[in-house]
């Protein structure tokens, strides 16, 4: 028990100290944590000069998580620990699921619809054909490739919002053009992981009316259902009931997408995106917000640290060459596929470098894709730690780089678009 409770104050307390380190650079506290799991998990700095011992997390090569484990010799207590910690960052990724469903904003896609679904449609699939054939150069298999593309393909909306909030873009209808597509970016991708992660078998054209007929549902009975009980002030009679009925409909929803062969996390980002339209107000997301982030988000963050093995990449010079281009290729195809669109659009060269950049950037789907792809063990460590290395990489270039292209004095007067 005091193991454990040693785990969870050095994680919270990683947590707690991220923010304070990142807020004068610019940088989302969560990619620090990853940062520190990465130096404190089994692979980092404690194991690699002979202290496994006394490392936090010691990960097999099958990315299994062991806690507080000499390797040659595993205690069963030890074992239970790390088992623990897994469900908890389980959690963690519904929280955050939740939440990036939760950001997405359909009226916003509606505004320049033809705009948004040409940029949104361009950064999702030329990423997707880029990391597929990249994948199939390195003999990874089909659907390894697959999921190579998918997660090329994501766009990290948590990251964007926060920098165009900064410059005063977010109600713009620039803001407005990154948003939405990178809202169709996270769409098509966990709809093609939900398809993919059932490839071989039989039933596969069955999964998918399902997944259709599962999501138009969810889509269309959950906000009914959500304004309906929160009406009734005998039924939610303070805020906290009111945020825990949001969580058990998040729950259930969860529940119904693993029980018809969904993955938990597409389900928790259809929850969120059902209750995007419904609820109006702040004060929900602020208390998701603190469940998630104050304590089980932060956990699965770490814990994809603490499973990334960048010794891999210096065994062998072909997984350390396929890292490097992984990453080229995501920044280069998200990048030309959003300058390409921008151009055809009508917008200036300052607004298309900046809109190119802002979509570059991979964090939550990304990262919860990829986890769920070594869960099932679709890819091996030192894919996963590619994956790792893109989403710190471009969540740490993404927010200066867009600022630089976008934030100026017309933008905030207005001249940026005439209005229609």
């Amino acid at each position: 028990m005091m193991d454990l409770l040693l785990l969870f104050l050095i994680i919270l307390g990683v947590a707690f100290i991220a923010p304070v380190i990142t807020r004068n650079v610019h940088i989302p506290e969560v990619t620090a944590i990853v940062i520190f799991g990465i130096l404190l998990g089994g692979y980092g700095i404690l194991p690699l000069i002979g202290y496994t011992q006394y490392s936090i997390i010691s990960v097999d090569r099958a990315g299994n998580l062991l806690t507080f484990a000499d390797k040659k010799e595993l205690q069963e207590s030890q074992i239970k620990y790390g088992e623990i910690l897994n469900e908890l960052a389980n959690i963690g990724i519904i929280f955050l699921m939740f939440l990036a469903g939760m950001e997405m904003n359909i009226e916003i896609v509606k505004r320049d619809l033809k705009e948004t679904i040409l940029l949104g449609m361009m950064t999702f699939l030329l990423p997707f054909v880029s990391g597929f054939f990249l994948a199939q150069l390195f003999h990874l298999g089909f659907k390894v490739s697959l999921l190579v593309g998918v997660i090329l393909s994501t766009t990290s909306i948590s990251v964007v919002i926060p920098v165009l909030k900064q410059i005063d873009l977010v109600t713009t209808r620039l803001g407005s053009l990154i948003i939405g597509s990178a809202t169709i970016d996270d769409v098509l991708s966990m709809i093609s992981l939900a398809v993919l992660l059932k490839i071989g078998e039989e039933s596969i054209f069955q999964f998918i009316i399902i997944i259709f007929l599962f999501f138009l549902a969810v889509l269309y009975l959950t906000p009914k259902f959500a304004n309906i009980l929160l009406k009734r002030p005998k039924m939610m009679i303070s805020l906290e009931a009111e945020t825990r009925f949001m969580i058990i409909i998040l729950l259930l929803i969860v529940l119904i997408s693993e029980e018809i062969g969904l993955h938990s996390i597409i389900g928790a980002f259809l929850a969120g995106l059902a209750f995007s339209e419904s609820v109006k107000t702040g004060w929900f997301i602020e208390k998701i917000n603190a469940i998630g982030y104050g304590f089980f988000i932060p956990i699965f963050f770490f814990m994809v640290g603490a499973k990334t093995d960048l010794s891999v990449f210096f065994g062998l010079q072909d997984k350390l060459t396929f890292a490097i281009l992984l990453i080229l290729i995501a920044i280069l195809s998200k990048f030309a596929g959003a300058f390409i669109v921008g151009k055809f659009i009508g917008l200036n060269n300052r607004e298309t470098i900046g809109v190119s950049f802002a979509m570059i950037t991979r964090l939550a789907v990304g990262l919860a894709a990829a986890n769920v792809a070594l869960e099932n063990g679709i890819i091996d460590i030192s894919i996963f730690s590619s994956f790792v290395i893109l989403a710190t990489l471009t969540t740490l270039i993404t927010p200066p780089l867009t600022k630089r292209f976008l934030h100026s004095e017309e933008k905030v007067e207005g001249v940026m678009f005439k209005a229609r």
